[in-house]
């Protein structure tokens, strides 16, 4: 006799190498990859390849959070696919940010399709309220995030600055909510960004100890 209640276990998978996304790929949208990514196994660096030029799609914020097997070597990588022409876009309106990096730790963002110093990725954050970004690494328990890079995407957020002061952020390194302070962000690296229509470009807050 089958039980009542028959035990359901997934078995999470095993990441390792590249795996597309998008329409016709391995995932079919960047939800959908990192999602498995956040609950798998990885075995050496991992890189979800945008094949598609637009993501209308998604569920905002794409929340990256800390992998327990991330480390120097198993990173996760986020770019553009080399046959993509013209910029590769991921817009919406998220009432906190695009990409939300909880407590991530060795997660790159690259933009440049062939890791020149190309901008291939437009990221953006549509919304018009105050207290939002396109990128915010957050931390929430009190690990912070630690050797996370952004670069080589263009960045913007809903609100023109020369008509509104509104408080928005292109990158915000912060704590538990958008404008909150924590001291515990460890080497991340943004560069060769452009970053436009924010309050504020890139805003890292610190915590109250001495240095």
């Amino acid at each position: 006799v089958p039980p009542a209640s028959p035990a359901n276990v997934k078995v999470p998978l095993t990441l390792n190498g590249d795996y597309t996304v998008g329409t016709g790929g391995v995932f079919p949208t960047i939800t959908a990859a990192v999602a498995e990514y956040n609950v798998s196994c990885l075995a050496g660096p991992v890189r979800f390849v945008l094949i598609n030029t637009s993501y209308p799609s998604e569920t905002f914020p794409i929340i990256i959070n800390n992998n327990v097997d991330a480390s120097s070597i198993n990173t996760l990588t986020i770019q553009p696919a080399i046959a993509n022409v013209g910029i590769t876009t991921i817009s919406g309106s998220s009432a906190t940010s695009i990409f939300k990096l909880n407590e991530a730790r060795n997660v790159i963002i690259n933009g440049a399709k062939t890791n020149s110093t190309s901008r291939d990725l437009s990221i953006v954050n549509t919304s018009t309220a105050s207290g939002t970004s396109a990128f915010w690494l957050s931390n929430t328990s009190g690990s912070g995030t630690t050797n996370n890079t952004v670069s080589s995407c263009i960045i913007s957020c809903g609100v023109d600055q020369s008509v509104a002061t509104t408080e928005t952020y292109g990158i915000f390194c912060g704590g538990s909510f958008i404008g909150s302070s924590s001291g515990v962000h460890v080497s991340n690296t943004f560069y060769l960004n452009d970053i436009s229509k924010v309050r504020w470009g890139i805003y890292i807050t610190g915590g109250t100890t001495t240095l």
